[in-house]
């Protein structure tokens, strides 16, 4: 065979399996395109995308449900937390009610003795009177949880005492209260009152 018929038949064989590739390309593009073509597609995303748009809508639903779950919530919290300081309020007015009817019963008593001592002129049993409030006084004191301060003769403490003057003085330890010129007081352990006092001073 020629030269030249080799060269003609090596052309004729690659035009062959350019044509055969050429083929099986579009056999698999075919492959990968649904039938209907173009428009299947279009309506398969448009599908995707309106169940997209109802879980976004489902999903918006369902937070706005919690958010209003939650502001009812808040709601009825500040509600109760109302409801509670006005009955803290309520408790602690009739305490009071309590205390200052107490008081008035004292107030009575005076009222009593002074009328007794100035219709008899009997200074005696106005001070009797006065002594018998005074134990009544501290008997409701007690009843609530209020103590006195003991004072005279303790050493100097500036959590219950002030001292309002110093003495000097060789014979009393130093820093000791001689005397007590108002008396302070306590309420279930918290200091009402602190009592002022003169110390004495040695050093």
């Amino acid at each position: 065979m020629s030269e030249h018929k080799k060269h003609e038949v090596h052309i004729q064989k690659g035009k062959e399996s350019a044509d055969g590739a050429k083929k099986e390309y579009h056999a698999e593009d075919k492959k990968d395109v649904p039938e209907g073509g173009a428009e299947t597609i279009v309506k398969d995303h448009a599908d995707e995308i309106n169940l997209l748009k109802i879980e976004i809508e489902s999903r918006g639903k369902t937070i706005n449900e919690y958010l209003n779950q939650i502001k009812r919530t808040q709601a009825d919290f500040e509600n109760y937390r109302k409801r509670v300081e006005k009955e803290k309020e309520d408790i602690a007015l009739e305490e009071k009610r309590k205390i200052l009817c107490e008081m008035i019963t004292v107030a009575d008593d005076l009222d009593r003795s002074i009328a007794a001592s100035k219709k008899n002129h009997d200074a005696e049993s106005l001070s009797k009177g006065v002594e018998m409030v005074h134990k009544k006084l501290m008997s409701m004191f007690a009843k609530e949880g209020i103590a006195k301060i003991e004072s005279v003769g303790k050493q100097f403490d500036p959590r219950l005492h002030e001292a309002v003057a110093v003495e000097e003085s060789k014979n009393i330890k130093d820093n000791t209260v001689i005397e007590e010129l108002e008396k302070g007081y306590i309420f279930k352990n918290k200091i009402l009152r602190p009592a002022k006092v003169r110390v004495a001073r040695n050093e």
